[in-house]
């Protein structure tokens, strides 16, 4: 495996490093090691200042309530360890604001993807994807009026008004 090989390839200096410290006074090897921790301590202090490191866990604030707590794994809960430590499965919940995608982007991608089945499909082969993609944009050019007016806010009084409105709103991003 590839991957492996260059796992391999990046820790040989170090067992080679380690495995000849022996060989040395103890004082040569407390030495070494602290030179490697200070560069390691201050490889990790410069990726955290950065935001790139990848041994530190990212805390993002997803506003979500817990509606559901189990045990998945028992442990001793007053062990230091974190290892011996129950394992608890939590459920959580949350809202999320999706942007709706626009009228011109749908088609487009219907029409990038018209473009590759037509590229791609033997000629006079019947296209099932073709048949779908129509039906989609029938259903979809049915129920535009409705969406719209469904997504009207309350302070307007038509369709027309909301798309009118200079601000941004549900209609004018439907």
């Amino acid at each position: 495996d590839e991957e492996e090989g260059r796992e391999r390839e990046a820790s040989y200096f170090v067992n080679k490093l380690t495995s000849r410290l022996v060989m040395l006074r103890v004082s040569e090897q407390e030495e070494i090691y602290a030179a490697l921790t200070t560069e390691y301590n201050r490889l990790i202090a410069e990726m955290d200042e950065k935001g790139i490191n990848p041994l530190k866990s990212k805390e993002v604030d997803l506003r979500a309530r817990e509606v559901g707590y189990e045990v998945f794994e028992a442990g001793d809960p007053i062990s230091r360890s974190c290892f011996s430590q129950p394992i608890f499965i939590r459920t959580l919940e949350m809202d999320v604001v999706l942007e709706p995608m626009r009228a011109d982007t749908v088609q487009a991608i219907m029409d990038a993807s018209r473009s590759v089945i037509a590229e791609t499909a033997p000629v006079g082969a019947k296209d099932p994807v073709a048949d779908m993609l129509r039906r989609i944009e029938a259903i979809l050019a049915d129920q535009q009026e409705a969406a719209v007016l469904r997504a009207k806010p309350a302070k307007f009084k038509t369709v027309d008004d909301a798309l009118a409105h200079k601000d941004p709103n549900a209609c004018t991003k439907t």
